[in-house]
């Protein structure tokens, strides 16, 4: 819950990176998880031009993940 909180309001730019790296290395047990998309979604608009892109490449990431995971699964 920290890092969600920190990823989206932390005054810092690079804090918000760093919890955006750390929501996204964690994610990785669980691509498919939806609120953890939605707040990488939060990310996706952020004023720091970085922090944006990092959440739209943790997005990309879990999504290939998923699909992945999926097509495994079958």
């Amino acid at each position: 819950a920290l890092l969600t909180e920190v990823s989206v309001s932390d005054p810092d730019p690079n804090n918000r990176e760093k919890a955006i790296q750390a929501l996204w290395n964690s994610a990785a047990d669980n691509p498919d998880s939806d609120d953890l998309k939605s707040q990488l979604e939060k990310s996706r608009n952020d004023s720091d031009p970085f922090v944006a892109e990092l959440a739209t490449k943790a997005i990309a990431d879990l999504e290939h993940l998923a699909k992945s995971r999926s097509r495994r699964a079958d």
